[in-house]
């Protein structure tokens, strides 16, 4: 017989987000379960998320992503996503083999912790007044010239030329 070999997975549950709120525990558990009936050694099991979803599941249009890295041979894969297809606690599973892949890579920040996006520093804020002028006194930026021409060319076909001079 030949010997399975152990991998590292990650896993990303997605959960109702209702359901998560109101029984987080029970939404763990069943994970856990799952995971722990096909003989995963669970390295690690938290919140990711909660997101928009980009299309309705089951009546649903939000849901909670549940991240869990984990060991387990390659075969077993298929029967923790079949687990899912059959839970009705858990709406959908994506199960990816991070082998390959750093620690570091492997546990950058969450989407809901990432640092925020930088504001462009070129405009200056609406509240922001310069320092030689008071706040109340800011003057409004002057239009951009336009480097188009004042009345727009409309190129026309010369089939269209004819028929219009038919008419």
């Amino acid at each position: 017989m030949k010997a399975v070999a152990i991998k590292l997975y990650e896993g990303m549950f997605l959960v109702d987000s209702a359901l998560a709120a109101s029984d987080w525990r029970g939404v763990n558990d069943a994970v856990k379960g799952i995971l722990d009936k096909v003989g995963a050694n669970i390295i690690s099991l938290e919140k990711w998320d909660e997101r928009r979803l980009a299309y309705d599941i089951n009546g649903t249009s939000r849901g909670t992503y549940l991240r869990a890295v984990f060991n387990v041979e390659g075969p077993k894969v298929a029967e923790i996503e079949r687990a899912v297809a059959l839970s009705e606690q858990i709406m959908r599973v994506l199960v990816l083999n991070v082998e390959g892949i750093d620690e570091e890579a492997l546990n950058k920040a969450r989407p809901s912790t990432a640092p925020e996006a930088v504001p462009n520093e070129a405009q200056p804020k609406a509240e922001e007044a310069p320092a030689d002028k008071p706040a109340d006194v800011q003057e409004e930026a002057a239009p951009e010239p336009s480097s188009a021409p004042e009345e727009a060319e409309v190129a026309v076909a010369p089939e269209a030329e004819e028929a219009e001079k038919q008419q």
